[in-house]
């Protein structure tokens, strides 16, 4: 009969020794909270679309569409808008070489197709400097993403405590 019961007793401590370790591999840990807010919420970018939680958007006219994302970051926002001045800017740059050629045209003067010319090479040096500040905006944002899941970790580890 004591045999019995302190095969009873051991069944449950093995029992309940178990289930709280079910319970906290249940729990998820900080670096798979972290693979999950980055998996579903980070932004990739792909060609000419933009990728969150698996689907794809189109960027639209000067990538606006992203813009909404964008908002959660205050950094990546003001990168964005930084993107956006400088390729508004490159296309004015972009349009001296055609109002260059038509003025030369008119005047039958070579020098205002030399200027727009070198208004349209100048504004390579302003694209590039656009497109990185639209990835910085990105990276930003993903960047944001992860500090926010460690800080809800962090709160939810200082309520259990």
């Amino acid at each position: 009969m004591t045999k019995v019961i302190l095969r009873l007793l051991t069944a449950m401590a093995i029992f309940s020794f178990s289930s709280d370790l079910n319970a906290q591999e249940e729990a998820p840990s900080l670096s798979q909270e972290i693979m999950d807010a980055y998996d579903y919420e980070s932004i990739i970018i792909a060609g000419n679309k933009y990728e969150i939680n698996g689907r794809r958007y189109p960027f639209g006219v000067f990538r606006h569409r992203l813009r909404r994302e964008l908002r959660r970051s205050e950094m990546a926002i003001d990168s964005y808008r930084k993107y956006r001045r400088k390729t508004l800017t490159a296309f004015a740059l972009g349009l001296g070489l055609p109002v260059g050629y038509v003025a030369s045209i008119l005047t039958i003067n070579p020098a205002p197709l030399m200027v727009g010319t070198i208004l349209y090479v100048g504004m390579i040096p302003v694209l590039f400097a656009a497109e990185r500040d639209f990835q910085r905006a990105a990276w930003f944002y993903n960047r944001d993403v992860l500090k926010e899941a460690i800080q809800e970790h962090e709160d939810e580890m200082n309520i259990e405590d």
